[in-house]
């Protein structure tokens, strides 16, 4: 399986997660819905399968990435800090107690002694970060409609939202384990 790049169904269906993703994230706080977690639980997993085979078509193999340059060229494109934390919190409030959670790492000394993470932080992030290649998509050249979309979907997920997917997935399956997902 690879993602082509004249619209092939990966790369659709790709597309077609974000937006499902995106429109379920910008929901939040509007529907009071208590299956919205749930929601938020079984997309994440079919977003993670999508992006994982997407073959990029700009990847190299002995490249090193810049971390600090992470979303690409054009940094201007980048969602205001202030709408950023207002979308954040808005996800916090909606989560609640839901929130908060602790991460499992394997600590070198006291350094980590108390890491924890926000699911907010984590929707949010992979919310921005995902909305972006969307945008990319849905804007590219008639002549090569996803190569872009699909290179930084792919880059930004290994040095960004992929962690705060994994983070996600981790703690939204401890609540379900608990049966906590209704909110």
């Amino acid at each position: 399986m690879s993602g082509d790049l004249n619209g092939q169904p990966l790369t659709r269906e790709m597309a077609g997660l974000v937006r499902d993703f995106c429109r379920l994230i910008e929901s939040a706080g509007e529907r009071r819905d208590p299956g919205w977690l749930r929601e938020v639980f079984t997309l994440l997993p079919r977003l993670h399968v999508a992006v994982v085979s997407l073959t990029d078509p700009e990847s190299q193999a002995d490249e090193e990435p810049d971390p600090q340059n992470w979303f690409g060229e054009e940094p201007g494109q980048m969602a205001a800090l202030e709408d950023r934390f207002e979308f954040y919190s808005r996800l916090r409030n909606e989560l609640g107690e839901h929130d908060g959670y602790w991460l499992e790492f394997d600590p070198v000394g006291d350094a980590h002694d108390s890491m924890s993470g926000s699911l907010a932080d984590d929707l949010a992030d992979i919310y921005y970060d995902v909305k972006q290649g969307l945008e990319l998509f849905d804007t590219a050249a008639a002549h090569d409609p996803a190569a872009e979309a699909i290179h930084f979907w792919k880059r930004s997920y290994r040095l960004h939202w992929g962690q705060h997917l994994v983070d996600a997935e981790r703690h939204l399956y401890s609540l379900k384990a608990r049966n906590r997902l209704d909110h």
